[in-house]
């Protein structure tokens, strides 16, 4: 009887041995788990943080082209006004271009000195355009003018926004 009290002693031993063992293994995987929930919440914040900051980016980089992009068109709007507003003066005669010719009746432009004759004076050949050959003449420049706008608005948008911190720093 001894003996077998002995032996259940021991399987008792040998049971609550195995089992605290047991429980030692699940506080560890009970441990691992919560450090690991703690490390997917950590890195789920940081790609929080990293999609808002790209967001973010990408709302600044929106803003900024809307911004150009409005720039660029009350630019054009202006120079169209600009130019109807020349062309109108053109057509109706009330402004006048001329360009240097080789030959054609020399125009007098006075020195200044009104003792002299009419005749006296600086003289150039000058040709007048007419009215609509003027217009189209400038509206050759004016589609280079446009092409420069267009070009400078992608200059812009290809240097994109200014550096800030490098602006904002103390000589």
């Amino acid at each position: 009887m001894t003996i077998i009290l002995c032996a259940c002693l021991a399987l008792a031993a040998w049971a609550f041995y195995a089992w605290a063992e047991g429980q030692g293994y699940d506080r560890a995987m009970v441990a691992a788990g919560k450090k690991e929930k703690a490390q997917d919440a950590a890195n789920e914040t940081e790609r929080q943080r990293q999609i808002r900051e790209v967001d973010d980016s990408q709302k600044r980089h929106r803003d900024e082209k809307d911004l150009l992009t409005k720039q660029l068109n009350e630019a054009k709007e202006n120079a169209k006004i600009s130019q109807i507003e020349r062309d109108r003066a053109l057509r109706a005669g009330t402004q006048r271009v001329s360009i240097r010719a080789a030959a054609c009746v020399p125009a007098v432009i006075p020195t200044g000195n009104t003792a002299q004759s009419g005749a006296a004076g600086t003289q150039e050949a000058r040709a007048e355009l007419v009215g609509a050959d003027a217009v189209e003449i400038f509206g050759i420049t004016d589609d280079g003018d446009d092409a420069i706008r267009d070009l400078n608005f992608c200059i812009d948008r290809y240097n994109g926004p200014p550096q800030r911190s490098s602006a904002t720093k103390p000589d």
